[in-house]
């Protein structure tokens, strides 16, 4: 991850570089399935609590993106997500956080909670 505070546009970028063999078409739903809304918006929350915490980072707005650098295609393309995308990620890691929670409340680790309170997994 990279964190650009840019002072002469007013904004700070939060870029991230993945290697895949996805071409430009296929990277949105690699994207989706590997979560990456959700790695971005947990970068774009750790910058935020900085920023409430360290009056040396400026309050400036906040772009996100991922560079894809396609081995099959041989260039890199930059995809920035939109702000919709990173709340899907944000509601994505808040709802992993009351996973892990109630993993610490019950201190299992070996299954998820579905499967502590069912013994399955519903498909």
């Amino acid at each position: 991850m990279i964190v650009i505070v840019d002072d002469d546009d007013k904004k700070i970028y939060i870029t991230d570089i993945k290697t895949t063999m996805c071409g430009c078409h296929e990277i949105v739903n690699y994207f989706s399935e590997r979560n990456y809304d959700r790695q971005l918006s947990l970068y774009r929350e750790g910058v935020l609590s900085l920023m409430k915490t360290n009056k040396n980072i400026p309050n400036y707005p906040i772009e996100c993106s991922i560079v894809n650098i396609s081995l099959r295609e041989s260039k890199a393309i930059v995809y920035k997500f939109s702000e919709e995308s990173l709340e899907i990620g944000k509601k994505k890691h808040d709802d992993l956080l009351i996973e892990i929670k109630k993993h610490i409340e019950i201190d299992e680790w070996n299954k998820t909670i579905e499967e502590n309170k069912k013994g399955f997994i519903e498909l």
